[in-house]
């Protein structure tokens, strides 16, 4: 079955109605998977104000923002 990836960004899953708005879209692609790429949102903006005030570095917050993600992916499975 041919793919098609979408990115939500992560300040969409602040939005009431969002998991059915997920669904007409995907209603609009018979015959495709929707595969679903979610940002970062707030909890990547949470990793920034850290990387500011202590200094974490690049390395420590492109992982912990890329766990951000995980963490938002984690919401969509269970909403």
């Amino acid at each position: 079955m041919p793919r098609i990836l979408f990115k939500l960004g992560g300040s969409l899953l602040d939005q009431p109605g969002l998991v059915g708005r997920i669904q007409e879209f995907a209603a609009l692609r018979p015959g495709k998977s929707v595969v679903l790429l979610v940002g970062g949102g707030t909890a990547a903006d949470v990793v920034r104000e850290w990387d500011r005030a202590q200094g974490l570095g690049d390395e420590i917050a492109h992982d912990l923002a890329l766990e951000a993600m995980g963490l938002n992916e984690q919401l969509l499975l269970r909403l």
